[in-house]
């Protein structure tokens, strides 16, 4: 009696776990991949030397919630790799009160916190004020082996109602966390980058407009080569992230004759300006409108190609306005100059035919990068 006691115990101890599995594993297959650049549709990538084609984003550009275990919370799979960057940007949609927090967790193993499984490589939470809504504290910890681990904190800048722009970069032995742009944290890794599988957002009150996790780090001098022979189409643009020095830094482009468009940033004189090269002769010198440049603060920076201008765009807002001056004006390539550290670096057609139709992603390599520069319409 005992021993069919025992195997019908054990049946039902067999069937909970197999269910528990099931539907453990039915929500994680549910979970879509987080897409590896801030394109709206198809993305051309630095990768290496080389670039590499997303030919349509994994999800909306406006990242969607998920149901699971009652919340909805944002998560996606993922992984980590050293020199990438995760973007984070969106809105704390209340005014104040109490219970008010915003948490971000780079997990292994499971896509939620578990004391029972996985792991928490990096846990982020945002506290505010009760009765001002002014940012509180930043906590930051590990979940490690079933505890969690000592707190590190730091000061809370977001306030409630208001927008917010966060990056977490994979450096060689640490996290660096910026907060609009600025430096707030190293956070040295607790568990190895690679136990990172899962990246999920808690908040009801917080709306998430941008997420993203890829790029490398790179330097000035540097050649690119334009994917596909150049961006000629209605609307095209690049988008890069990158922090500036003291010193002076900028772009130079060419449609492989003249330099159709530099543009130079002067640190010191807090001026942006804009000039063409045509015929070995320099036109008009433009100035941009505002300077949001700070040294050692990352910047997002847009270049938008239209048919007759190029528009630049910092944190999306456009700064400067370029009339065409020559009669081709194909992106072919440019150089960055200066002194600037290169985070991430994205083309965006708006117009790209796939060279096969009906394969989602391709693994396809188009343009090059270089250290090695070149002198434009000398």
């Amino acid at each position: 009696m005992k021993s069919s006691e025992a195997v019908i115990s054990t049946l039902c101890l067999t069937l909970l776990l197999y269910v528990s599995t099931v539907d453990s594993f039915s929500s994680i297959a549910g979970i879509k991949r987080l897409d590896p650049h801030q394109c709206y549709n198809a993305a051309f990538m630095a990768d290496g030397n080389r670039f590499k084609l997303q030919y349509q984003r994994n999800i909306d550009i406006t990242p969607p919630r998920r149901l699971i275990n009652d919340k909805h919370p944002y998560i996606f799979s993922t992984s980590f790799r050293k020199g990438q960057t995760l973007f984070i940007n969106g809105k704390f949609n209340w005014i104040m009160g109490p219970g008010h927090t915003f948490v971000i967790n780079l997990l292994g193993g499971v896509p939620t916190v578990d004391p029972d499984a996985g792991a928490d490589v990096l846990h982020i939470r945002f506290t505010f004020d009760a009765r001002s809504g002014q940012g509180g504290n930043i906590i930051f910890n590990t979940f490690k082996k079933g505890k969690w681990l000592e707190e590190v904190k730091a000061i809370n800048p977001f306030r409630a109602n208001h927008g917010f722009w966060l990056t977490i970069t994979a450096l060689d032995t640490k996290f660096e966390i910026r907060t609009y742009g600025h430096k707030i944290l190293e956070y040295h890794y607790r568990l190895p980058l690679d136990y990172i599988t899962f990246v999920n957002a808690i908040g009801d009150d917080t709306v998430l407009e941008r997420l993203s996790l890829g790029g490398q780090i790179m330097k000035a001098p540097l050649r690119v080569v334009v994917p596909e022979g150049g961006f000629n189409n209605e609307g095209d643009y690049f988008l890069f992230d990158a922090i500036p020095s003291h010193f002076v830094w900028g772009m130079n482009f060419t449609d492989g004759e003249n330099l159709i468009l530099q543009i130079t940033v002067n640190m010191e004189h807090k001026v942006m300006t804009l000039n063409s090269r045509i015929d070995r002769q320099w036109g008009e010198e433009l100035r941009a409108s505002s300077f949001p440049f700070e040294a050692g603060k990352m910047f997002n920076m847009e270049v938008k190609i239209y048919a007759s201008r190029t528009e630049v765009l910092v944190f999306g807002s456009t700064i400067a306005v370029f009339p065409h001056r020559a009669d081709d004006t194909a992106y072919s390539e440019f150089t960055f100059f200066g002194s600037l550290k290169i985070r991430t670096l994205n083309f965006c057609p708006v117009k790209f035919q796939a060279p096969w139709i009906g394969i989602k992603n391709l693994d396809y390599h188009s343009g090059y990068i270089t250290s090695k520069t070149v002198p434009y319409g000398d």
